[in-house]
């Protein structure tokens, strides 16, 4: 094997920061202390505090960031972030965030990862237990993440310039940065998502990618960030936060020597450090409570930017000097999986392949690719014939009382056959004059009509549908 071996255990240098918890709880690695306050602050970065209160699970989710945050090195606070985020999750289902989705299969690996270390490890080694856990898991995560996203694109719709999410964005960015359109960059936006998704793809399935990765395709997180919406920075600080599962001790050593400078500054406040997340956190309430109701977010994108960037920029230092001194070997970002985290990823990957399946659109990380299922398949590789179900039938809406389906009597709009029913299904005694696969059919619940069909509690949970665009090719839609 080329160059130097690094070893799959965390190792903590002699040169460690001075902790910052109680001494009853045990030292963690500086790259699992780093992995904690990441994912918690990636997570305070997905609520919008514009809104101007949160739901009281929403509330629990940010004191247990605020506590993980304060206090790194404590494995019970990252169990209780973990929990509290599956909670909510499961309380607000069916989801249609893509990012809050990708975390919370994060979280349920968090939860695996503390149940095999809190029964296998004593309490000193469980921080390091459920952290190397994590380096097994996330990545695979990540792998299958960037697999969807780039296997979505290959339809006819993204491939036209005209209609392409990937100029959509590009025209954002060019808007935020105060640059004149050009015509050459609608194919450059096309080429570059192929490029970036497809090459962390790549990258991540050999031992030595795991750096150039870090390097080469972080920026292009940062760059949709920087396109003016909110939930951009959301799944960037969480695309950040699941790379430093990547790094150990090791490979992090020039940030952790900067951590220590700043440890030594910090020890002179004392008690007052640990309430500097909990400042952050309050300074994104007050800096996105006094914006503007606009649909940029300006102080949430300026805050969780600027410490996005701090971060990639510590990162990208650190792969680079793993680079230059051969110690980019060590772990295979793809290692092998025990049972349960494998099913976890065989599940993640099941929910990237819903659409073709006909069994949802939304949350399956088809975001911004202009994928369209319903009907008839726009994807190169993947016709209509896969779907196992009739959800995905388009349904055109002629005349409706009910609320919910009044804004798709749009020609060029409508609904998917579940959506239709799961709207009838929450007002029975509305009607509905509807036209699905060139028939033409009414339900009238004031007359007592019985449903045509009444979807299932637990596929109410589970599914949900995108709007239906009848518009040829398919526009660009989240």
């Amino acid at each position: 094997m080329k160059g130097s071996s690094t070893s799959n255990s965390e190792v903590t240098p002699a040169h460690a920061p001075t902790r910052s918890v109680s001494p009853s709880v045990p030292e963690a690695s500086f790259a699992a202390r780093l992995f904690a306050v990441a994912w918690a602050w990636a997570l305070v970065v997905h609520h919008r505090f514009d809104l101007g209160e949160l739901e009281p699970l929403e509330g629990v989710e940010v004191v247990a960031a605020m506590l993980v945050m304060s206090f790194p090195a404590n494995p019970s606070l990252l169990v209780l972030l973990a929990g509290a985020q599956v909670v909510s999750y499961l309380s607000q289902m069916p989801v249609a965030s893509n990012h809050y989705t990708v975390m919370m299969f994060g979280n349920l690996g968090i939860l695996m990862a503390a149940w095999h270390a809190w029964r296998h490890e004593p309490q000193s080694d469980r921080s390091q237990a459920l952290f190397r856990q994590l380096r097994r898991l996330l990545p695979w995560l990540l792998f299958v993440l960037y697999f969807w996203g780039t296997f979505h694109k290959l339809n006819t719709a993204y491939l036209n310039p005209d209609v392409s999410c990937g100029p959509e964005l590009m025209a954002r960015l060019e808007a935020a940065l105060g640059w004149e359109p050009a015509g050459f960059t609608a194919w450059l936006a096309i080429a570059a998502t192929f490029l970036c998704e497809g090459g962390a793809l790549c990258l991540l399935a050999v031992r030595w990618g795991w750096a150039p990765a870090v390097v080469l395709i972080l920026p292009f997180h940062l760059a949709i960030a920087a396109t003016g919406f909110a939930y951009y920075v959301d799944f960037t600080a969480l695309m950040l936060a699941m790379f430093i599962s990547l790094f150990d001790d090791a490979r992090l050593e020039p940030l952790q020597r900067l951590w220590l400078r700043l440890t030594l500054f910090l020890e002179k406040l004392r008690g007052a450090r640990h309430a500097l997340p909990a400042a952050i956190t309050l300074l994104a309430y007050v800096g996105v409570g006094l914006s503007k109701s606009t649909p940029r977010f300006g102080p949430q994108i300026l805050i969780g930017g600027v410490l996005g960037c701090l971060l990639y920029a510590g990162l990208a230092a650190c792969a680079v000097h793993a680079l230059r001194q051969r110690k980019v070997w060590g772990q295979r970002p793809l290692g092998k999986l025990s049972l349960g985290p494998a099913l976890l990823v065989a599940l993640f990957f099941l929910d990237g392949a819903c659409p073709y399946l006909g069994f949802k659109t939304e949350s399956s990380f088809a975001m911004y690719s202009n994928l369209r299922t319903e009907g008839q398949s726009n994807h190169l590789l993947v016709s209509e014939a896969w779907q196992l179900t009739g959800f995905e039938t388009p349904v055109r809406i002629h005349g409706t009382d009910i609320q919910s389906l009044r804004r798709y009597r749009k020609k060029d709009m409508g609904v998917t056959w579940f959506e239709l029913w799961r709207a009838v299904k929450a007002s029975p005694k509305g009607y509905v004059v509807y036209e699905a696969g060139g028939l033409s059919e009414a339900y009238d619940g004031r007359r007592g009509e019985a449903l045509a069909y009444e979807p299932p509690w637990l596929l109410e949970k589970l599914l949900r549908f995108k709007p239906v665009r009848f518009r040829t090719p398919n526009p660009c839609t989240h």
